[in-house]
């Protein structure tokens, strides 16, 4: 590690390479960048209000693009096209079943549905899915105080843009 740091490298992950590890080392660096644009960016973009209608949530969310290019060029650059593919991969598998496990907790364990949704929105940031991340942040805020107003509207809303997601990354890969 202490030599590939001192070679130039922003960062070092053993292998093997598990996808977890690789998103979690990934997470970081990406927050990071983030944070760097966000001080120098002065404009600000509206979101939508966690109290807003489902039907204002979707028209609002619409307005982000789904795949963030930046980050996922980012993520082409740190780990190449083939891991990058198996990111996006591993994230549809693990996505159904948090998606699915969030919709089979709803109404009576919030502490599932909180989980499952926290873990949904910080791996589609990650990953540049702004979309699926935005929504999932729309659900999980209320949901942390028990608020399940608009829950499944709001999951039939994240269950459309995961599948647009499943139709497109691959595409998106130029695969």
């Amino acid at each position: 590690r202490e030599r590939f740091i001192k070679q130039g490298m922003d960062d070092y992950i053993p292998k093997p390479i598990r996808a977890n590890s690789l998103l979690l080392k990934v997470e970081e660096h990406v927050l990071a960048n983030q944070q760097e644009r966000l001080k120098n960016t002065s404009q600000k973009e509206a979101k939508p209000s966690l109290e807003s209608q489902p039907q204002d949530v979707e028209a609002e969310v619409q307005k982000c693009e789904a795949f963030d290019a930046e980050i996922i060029n980012q993520l082409k650059e740190m780990v190449g096209d083939e891991m990058l593919l198996s990111v996006f991969e591993d994230f549809e598998t693990e996505a159904i079943e948090q998606i699915q496990n969030a919709k089979n907790a709803f109404p009576n364990d919030l502490k599932t549905i909180q989980s499952e949704l926290h873990t949904l929105k910080g791996n589609s940031g990650t990953i540049g899915l702004m979309r699926i991340h935005e929504i999932t942040k729309i659900i999980e805020e209320p949901a942390k105080t028990g608020n399940l107003a608009h829950f499944e509207a709001r999951m039939q809303l994240l269950e459309a843009e995961f599948s647009y997601f499943q139709e497109h990354f691959k595409q998106m890969m130029g695969v």
